[in-house]
């Protein structure tokens, strides 16, 4: 009905406005930003509620002995780069998925936290090597 439409396109605007600063910060100035912002906005706000529950309850690490497959992990550390250096991201990064028997660590050296849209060559480039390997 027109007033639950309303109600959506109220708090779409709202969510936006809220989320614009931060996710601006998550991926590089350009015509991206506008795509980060659109899916933010348009995802459902239960399962993204949801999800962000379960990754900060959820310590999945124990598990990840399991994984007999191998297991790529792309990562960058350009948000931290003001606070620490690559090398300390990266330890973080090795000792996060340490209990997994066969993975691989790559670093984005200037991609933001969405690094397929960032850096997408980069991207493509290790994931081709990756899968070349296996």
């Amino acid at each position: 009905d027109r007033a639950a439409a309303e109600l959506e396109k109220a708090w779409a605007y709202a969510a936006y406005q809220r989320q614009a600063p931060y996710l601006r910060t998550m991926v590089a100035p350009g015509p991206n930003t506008d795509r980060v912002l659109e899916w933010a906005v348009s995802s459902d706000r239960v399962t993204v509620a949801d999800a962000m529950f379960d990754t900060g309850t959820r310590d999945l690490r124990p598990a990840l002995a399991g994984v007999r497959s191998p297991m790529l992990v792309l990562g960058s550390w350009y948000g931290m780069k003001d606070f620490s250096t690559r090398e300390a991201v990266a330890a973080t990064f090795r000792s996060q998925y340490a209990r997994a028997p066969r993975c691989t660590v790559a670093l984005a050296d200037t991609a933001r936290h969405f690094i397929m849209l960032d850096s997408p060559e980069w991207t493509w480039a290790r994931m081709d090597a990756f899968l070349g390997e296996q």
